[in-house]
């Protein structure tokens, strides 16, 4: 018996590390996955900062969501300062001129604006302020100088949201967005038409149950309106679809249509070129090269004036990437902002992406800091310079600070503005390469380098065995003679060892290409690591053992099966394991059925402690200013929020009836536990946490807190330690403040594992130091059974009329560790079902 349980635990650890080896593999497998797509997404080169950026911000949270320029390249931006509508204004050169902020207490915010031909600014949104009960859509009429000309409201008795505006040549505004008001119980989607004075024209407004909304607007030269949203109708999508619709100016729908796959897909941008073409962005959950990955991918369509798509494209990043605004030069260009996770782990940084008429990537920039950054809103100067609006957590005063960014043109796309290019640099501005050496002019200015002279293409600056030429090509640092820092330099890699010069670790292993090197082993294989093959051999090893295990188990179930059916011819009268049972809900249990119980509802109640306590701690943390960066910020809209809300609401009822369940079970266990502690079959027992546990229960607790222990030190090294050696120092508070819930729970999981570790050392050495009979220590032998002599049998007949005998108790011992019940007159030394010795512990 005690060589099956030293083989047992000798099994059970083997697998505890060969699952810790395999963790380490595919961790550093999926760590190796991730570069390798990244690396293969449009490459995002330092050179490629953006001219200037700024913030506005105070305390709280202050947002952009739209932007527009006027002729002068004056810059104009609406979104909101905490709970008030906000209207900015910068010069071309990024200096605050004036801001205006709006609303009273209540919730206020600006979603789009547009400009006249007079230069007055429009703005749309909602409000709750003004008496409303309910968010109503909002219109608000500035003249440059910032100065209210007058305001209209448009809704209901429930929420009305504005989100997109235009105005036409003759100063008619077009706003779109969503209503519940007028929606028949549901969202529907809403086009408005005011005149110059604000005076209500018309409203359309279309959709089916369940939901259909309206984001972005547009309008082409011949003053027809273009707009994007999605659409939930059962008639026409099984999730979200993205949206497109036509209107002329009286109103009248020209076309309808939709795009989109099974899972959610929604339009938030839309522009129109000058041959009537519309392009639109957003992000789908449906498309993609890998769509099980559970992430968003930002789109681009293209639509001809008849509503028929021409072409689609979608960005597979490794994580989520949303797009959200859109803007079409003169040229026929397309330019995109949103926000990409695909380029910094667990942070968003906004995006700038160029597209030709084709759908060819001309241009990809990335913006941000240490936290999230978003962009919305996109607008064009007349020279082709972009500038984008958001918000920011890593830079500024406040919360999240509305922020300002300006990319000037880069016509040959080589990382230098223009007006660089002619007035610093002397460079062409049409020709990507003004030497003609093979390096882009933008490169060699990064890298200190002459991009007027082609002979510098030759030399190896870094002497590394790469010329400049070369580093180009596989891009690395001519600068640096090991770019990657793997103690291998550039020029080894490439030519004799054929690794990634700019990845430390190829075949992404965890050991560097250098470590690999000079261990013998291959840099470009996972499997010539000792770690890896060891790996394999514990799982072959493994394979063997559990079959094993299966078989030794299956023989022991039969074995035991023999045994109570002898023992049960013998004593018939025996209720074999049933002595004082318990009642669970009504439920009897006997001892061994508690015990199991017992561990059952401790596991139980630990784990659904740990959910109760993350998914309402960060509930909590949501709903305190400044907290919610800590968990992901996803560009939801509202309802998705009162939807999950609901969700977990039912989720939380769930978790708290399973909670309260497993307290029960472990009061109510604890009870029939103190219980047997109490009778003498239950000798040295002890408290744990308060709780008697049984001779039994303590040996079974240390093994569940040696093993407990052992699992959450992993847990803890792979949340705690190892984050944080893989982590630079811009990130490490961050990440420290981020992963604060679930180190606060592993360590006191850990604190109470090593207690019970050291709480039932004392039962398990008594048990471990009980001394059997035979000196050889080998497994002694049963003895053989005497007849039972006769006995007066006490009976008793049960409402079912079966008659049950019963031994008087007095004439019976019970095993301390199975519960087995045996004739004292067989002057018992071993127990007759479980075997292990229980001289020492019987009082006869």
């Amino acid at each position: 018996m005690r060589k099956k349980k030293k083989i047992n635990s000798v099994i059970t650890l083997c697998l505890f590390f060969s699952l810790l080896l395999f963790f380490n593999f595919f961790h550093s497998s999926s760590l190796h996955a991730n570069n390798r797509a990244i690396i293969n997404l449009p490459t995002i080169s330092n050179i490629n900062n953006f001219e200037w950026n700024t913030t506005w911000g105070s305390s709280g949270d202050d947002r952009g969501n739209g932007i527009v320029l006027d002729d002068s390249g004056n810059i104009y931006i609406t979104g909101n300062n905490y709970a008030d509508g906000l209207l900015l204004k910068y010069n071309s050169s990024g200096s605050l001129l004036w801001n205006k902020r709006g609303g009273d207490s209540s919730s206020d915010v600006g979603n789009g604006i547009a400009l006249d031909a007079s230069g007055n600014v429009f703005i749309t949104g909602y409000t709750w302020s003004y008496g409303a009960a309910s968010s109503d859509v909002s219109l608000i009429k500035y003249d440059s100088f910032g100065n209210l000309l007058w305001y209209r409201t448009w809704g209901g008795s429930d929420d009305d949201e504005g989100q997109g505006i235009v105005v036409d040549g003759s100063g008619n505004i077009f706003i779109t967005g969503y209503t519940w008001s007028y929606g028949e119980g549901y969202n529907a989607a809403f086009l408005l038409k005011y005149d110059s004075a604000g005076k209500f024209q018309w409203n359309k407004i279309w959709g089916l149950y369940p939901e259909e909304k309206g984001f972005g607007i547009a309008l082409d030269g011949l003053g027809n309106i273009f707009i994007t949203g999605y659409t939930r109708s059962s008639e026409v999508a099984a999730s979200r679809d993205v949206s497109l619709s036509k209107y002329d100016s009286s109103g009248n729908l020209q076309w309808y249509t939709t795009w989109g796959g099974s899972d959610k897909d929604e339009g938030r941008g839309i522009a129109v070129d000058g041959s009537g073409n519309i392009f639109i962005t957003g992000y789908t959950w449906s498309h993609g090269t890998d769509i099980y990955t559970l992430k968003y991918n930002f789109f681009l369509l293209k639509y001809n004036s008849s509503g028929n798509l021409l072409w689609d494209i979608t960005w597979d990043g490794s994580d989520d990437d949303y797009g959200q605004g859109i803007a079409v030069d003169t040229w026929g260009y397309v330019y995109i902002t949103g926000s990409t996770q695909s380029y910094r782990e667990d942070n968003y940084d906004i995006f700038l992406l160029k597209y030709d008429s084709s759908g060819n990537l001309l241009l990809d920039k990335t913006w941000g800091g240490s936290r999230n950054d978003h962009g919305n809103g996109i607008a064009l100067d007349s020279s082709g310079n972009a500038f984008i609006t958001g918000y920011t957590y890593s830079y500024g005063a406040g919360y999240t600070d509305l922020v300002l960014l300006k990319h000037e043109l880069d016509t040959d796309n080589d990382g230098l503005s223009d007006n660089s290019e002619v007035n610093t640099y002397f460079t062409d501005s049409n020709n990507s390469d003004t030497d003609g050496d093979g390096l882009s002019d933008g490169w060699e200015v990064y890298y200190g380098l002459n991009p007027t002279w082609s002979s510098d293409a030759s030399f190896d600056g870094d002497s590394d065995g790469l010329t400049n030429h070369e580093e180009y090509q596989y891009d690395t640092d001519p600068t640096n003679f090991d770019t990657d820092g793997d103690g291998l330099s550039d020029g080894d890699e490439v030519i004799n060892y054929h690794t990634d010069p700019t990845n430390s670790d190829t075949d992404g292993d965890r050991y560097s290409d250098g470590q690999e090197i000079q261990m013998g082993t291959d840099p470009l294989s996972s499997l010539s690591n000792l770690s890896i093959t060891l790996t394999i051999i514990i799982v072959i090893v493994l394979s063997v053992g559990v079959a094993s295990l299966v078989l030794i188990s299956k023989y022991r179930k039969k074995v035991r099966k023999k045994k109570e059916i002898e023992f049960e011819n013998r004593f018939p009268m025996i209720d074999y394991m049933s002595r004082d049972k318990r009642s669970w809900f009504g439920i009897k249990l006997t001892q061994r059925q508690s015990i199991n119980l017992f561990f059952l509802a401790l596991v139980g109640t630990m784990i659904l402690a740990f959910l109760a306590f993350e998914h309402y701690f960060y509930s909590f943390l949501i709903m305190i200013p400044g907290f919610d960066y800590y968990v992901r910020d996803y560009n939801y809209d509202s309802d998705y929020y009162i939807s999950k809300f609901l969700i977990m609401s039912l989720y939380y009822i769930f978790i708290l009836i399973l909670l309260i369940i497993s307290i029960y079970s472990l009061i109510r266990s604890s009870r029939i536990a103190k219980s047997y502690s109490e009778s003498k079959p239950t000798k040295n027992s002890e408290s744990w946490f308060g709780i008697i546990l049984t001779q039994r229960q303590s040996t079974e607790l240390f093994k569940f807190a040696l093993v407990g222990t052992f699992v959450l030190s992993i847990i803890a090294y792979y949340t705690i330690l190892f984050p944080l050696s893989n982590a630079d120092i811009n990130s490490t508070i961050p990440m420290l403040n981020a992963l604060l819930p679930y180190w606060f729970f592993i360590i006191i999981s850990l604190i109470i594992c090593i207690y019970s570790l050291i709480k039932s050392r004392g039962i398990a050495k008594i048990v471990r130091l009980v001394k059997p009979i035979s000196e050889n220590k080998a497994h002694p032998v049963i003895p053989p059974t005497p007849k039972i002599p006769d006995y007066t049998i006490q009976t008793k007949i049960l409402k079912d009329e079966k008659r049950v005998y019963e031994l008087n108790d007095s004439l019976f011992v019970y095993c301390p560790y199975c519960g087995t019940k045996m004739p004292k007159t067989l002057n018992i030394k071993f127990c007759i079902v479980c075997g292990k010795n229980i001289e020492n512990d019987l009082n006869f």
